[in-house]
């Protein structure tokens, strides 16, 4: 045998190795490629899973809703646990920085208010609202007016944006509040009671007339004691202009008789009043009476004194009687 020959069995032996050792490859090979197919399908199912958590995680955050500003709810009838579709109804929100105060002017004090203005718009209204025993005061301004006249009331609807909410959280939709609102402006106006108003348009003032002495009424004497004189009414058309709370505005007519400084108007409602009658005021009436209580006081006096007298003069008859007796 040569040097550096091999025998056949050994060639064979390692043929045999090699054969061995490509079958491992291979199997190492298949064994690499099925784990990369299986971590390709692992890694489709962590990307499902995960989908499931996305989906899950927004579900959730779909169960709660957010209003897009500070607001009241009104009208939700949802339960925990309930199924709502896209387009249900859940809420009604109402803003709570832009709540309007609603209420009505008659057709007159809206067209008097808009003859001389122009418009409403922007014009500013105390509020006062009374809740219990609280009572809080604020303010809002006329933003809109109602397009039509409300058949209920007649009147004309107006909307009022409240300012300041910030201030009144206990404020809530349907309270119901005193508005106060700025009258148009009136020029040349006296504010009288309305009770002293005869038949829409007529006031009456006290008016001191001279009378004769032949004249049978009431009369009085200046300091002088020559002029007797008397009060009558006199009627005075006026045109009611507008009202002050329980107070009404008036004012003159151009022609006519007209009220002056100085006139005292009647201001208690009689059933007969009229042009020409005769009245007495109260201060007048008190001095009256006052002298006839008067009078009667020194009546009453001058009559006990000659009660007293009389009984004097009846006493000193019955001792004389009785002294000549006992002579």
């Amino acid at each position: 045998r040569k040097r550096g020959a091999i025998t056949t069995k050994a060639l064979d032996d390692k043929l045999l190795q090699v054969t061995q050792r490509k079958q491992s490859v291979d199997l190492s090979r298949n064994n690499l490629q099925a784990q990369i197919s299986q971590m390709a399908r692992l890694e489709t199912n962590l990307k499902t899973i995960q989908w499931s958590i996305d989906n899950a995680k927004r579900d959730l955050e779909h169960t709660k809703i957010y209003a897009p500003f500070d607001a009241y709810v009104q009208n939700s009838n949802m339960q925990v646990g309930q199924l709502i579709g896209g387009n249900e109804q859940v809420a009604t929100l109402i803003d709570r920085d832009k709540m309007d105060i609603v209420f009505t002017l008659s057709d007159g004090v809206y067209g008097g208010i808009l003859a001389q203005d122009g418009t409403l718009i922007g014009r500013k209204v105390n509020l006062i609202w009374q809740a219990g025993s609280s009572v809080r005061k604020f303010t809002a301004t006329i933003d809109r007016v109602a397009a039509q006249i409300t058949a209920s009331s007649g009147g004309i609807e107006l909307f009022a944006q409240i300012d300041s909410l910030e201030e009144i959280a206990t404020l809530r939709v349907g309270s119901f509040m005193t508005v106060e609102i700025p009258d148009r402006k009136f020029g040349n106006v006296l504010s009288i009671p309305e009770n002293v108003i005869y038949d829409g348009n007529v006031v009456y003032i006290l008016e001191t007339v001279e009378v004769t002495p032949e004249k049978d009424a009431k009369i009085t004497e200046n300091k002088e004691g020559t002029i007797k004189t008397e009060t009558r009414l006199k009627p005075i058309i006026i045109k009611v202009v507008g009202y002050d709370g329980e107070m009404t505005l008036i004012q003159n007519l151009a022609n006519g008789d007209q009220l002056k400084n100085g006139d005292v108007i009647l201001n208690t409602k009689l059933s007969t009043a009229g042009g020409g009658v005769l009245v007495i005021t109260r201060a007048k009436a008190e001095i009256i009476q006052k002298n006839r209580l008067d009078e009667l006081a020194k009546a009453t006096k001058k009559k006990d004194a000659e009660i007293k007298l009389g009984n004097e003069k009846a006493n000193i008859a019955n001792e004389s009687s009785t002294n000549k007796i006992g002579e």
